[in-house]
C-alpha cells in the first residue's frame, strides 16, 4: 500500500484490524465477513501487526518475553499461563528470525533492524497467516532495508505468509509484492 501522508494507509490497517469500523463496504478475512466483535477477535488472532515508529515502550522486556507476548490473547491470557506449546512457538519464531543469540537482551537495547526482526518474530509466534507491516523500513539504513526486504521475501516463500505493507518506498518493494495499492487523498485506491 503506497500513498502520500494523510491518504489513509494506516487507517486502512486499523480498519482491517477492527480498531476502526469501515465507513463503507466490508472487511472479509479468510473468506469470512468481519462484522461483530467476535469476528474481529477471530480475525485479529490470525493477523500479526507491526506498527510504524520506534516506540519500544518502557518495560524491561527481553526479546524472548516480547516474542512470547505475541501469543497473548489468542493462545494464553491472564487466566492461563504460557504452556509448553507457547514456549515452543516462541523459540521457533526466534530461530526463524535469527534472534536466539539475542533472546535475553533487553528490547530497548536493540538496533533498529534487530527490533524489527523481534517484532516480526512476535507475529510469527502468534501463528499469524497475515502480516500487516506499517512502514517497517522507516528507521533503517539502506543496507538494513535491503536485508529486511530479503528477509520478508524469504518468509513469504518459506512460510506461505501473506504480507501487506505500507511504505513510501515503492521501488524497494517491487521484488516482494504481487500487487501495489496506490492511495491518494480523497480518492479511491488504484490497484497497480
Amino acid at each position: 500500500v503506497v500513498g502520500p501522508n494523510g491518504s489513509g494507509k494506516t487507517t486502512l490497517f486499523k480498519t482491517i484490524l477492527g480498531v476502526i469500523p469501515p465507513l463503507d463496504g466490508e472487511i472479509t478475512f479468510a473468506g469470512k465477513q468481519v462484522k461483530t466483535t467476535i469476528d474481529r477477535n477471530w480475525a485479529r488472532s490470525s493477523i500479526g501487526y507491526v506498527p510504524q515508529g520506534r516506540n519500544r515502550g518502557k518495560l524491561p522486556l527481553t526479546v524472548e518475553e516480547m516474542v512470547l507476548l505475541g501469543r497473548w490473547g489468542s493462545h494464553f491470557s491472564c487466566f492461563r499461563r504460557p504452556g509448553t506449546d507457547d514456549w515452543s512457538k516462541t523459540q521457533e519464531a526466534l530461530e526463524i528470525m535469527d534472534l536466539t543469540n539475542l533472546k535475553k537482551r533487553d528490547c530497548r537495547n536493540l538496533s533498529g533492524g534487530e527490533y524489527q526482526r523481534a517484532v516480526i518474530a512476535r507475529a510469527l509466534a502468534r501463528e499469524a497467516s497475515l502480516l500487516l507491516l506499517d512502514e517497517p523500513t522507516t528507521f533503517l539504513d539502506l543496507q538494513s532495508r535491503q536485508e529486511f526486504i530479503t528477509l520478508l521475501t524469504d518468509l513469504r516463500e518459506e512460510l506461505g505468509l501473506s504480507i501487506l505493507i505500507v511504505s513510501h518506498h515503492r521501488e524497494e518493494l517491487e521484488n516482494l509484492t504481487d500487487r501495489v495499492l496506490l492511495l491518494e487523498r480523497e480518492k479511491r485506491g488504484a490497484l497497480l
